[in-house]
């Protein structure tokens, strides 16, 4: 099975190939939407069930006092207070689905909160939304080629084990 898989792994693969396998699978190398936000964390470890009543708190003067939020950290956080541009599956990954499925959908420029995660209780301040976008063939090149020497592979694994079987039955 190891030689079947690198004989189709070594066949050259042409631009028209990848492109067609591109444009056939076009959804699988789109850009998901991401967002970028700020964030206060208020574990649970440390602040046991005083957790969410000290982020409310702290919620109520963030979105009173501008100043407050640079000088506001609550606890340290496994992310951190800035978190880049993440998208939804990312985020569940990290905090739970609940927890992602508020930050994509918080306001933008506002407060948001209290949210619970794995990790505690959070605010969620969103800076920035993007879209989902669009591949370009150029960015993704590697990785359709790599789609295609699997397809390959698998192909020329299952007439291989085919033929076999065909030659067992002849016997």
């Amino acid at each position: 099975t190891a030689r079947l898989r690198a004989d189709a792994a070594r066949e050259p693969i042409d631009e028209a190939t990848l492109r067609a396998r591109f444009e056939r699978h076009r959804e699988d190398y789109e850009q998901p939407a991401a967002v970028r936000f700020a964030q206060r964390c208020f574990s649970r470890e440390a602040r046991g069930r005083d957790a969410e009543s000290r982020a409310r708190a702290e919620l109520a003067l963030l979105r009173s006092d501008a100043a407050a939020a640079e000088a506001s950290r609550g606890d340290p956080c496994l992310f951190g207070n800035e978190v880049p541009l993440r998208s939804e599956a990312e985020l569940e990954r990290g905090f739970g689905a609940a927890f992602a499925r508020t930050a994509f959908r918080a306001q933008t420029g506002a407060w948001t909160g209290p949210v619970a995660s794995s990790q505690g209780v959070h605010l969620v301040f969103v800076r920035e939304r993007v879209a989902p976008r669009a591949a370009d063939f150029d960015a993704v090149r590697d990785a359709v080629r790599d789609a295609c020497i699997a397809e390959r592979q698998d192909a020329a694994l299952r007439d291989g084990i085919a033929a076999l079987r065909t030659r067992e039955r002849e016997r």
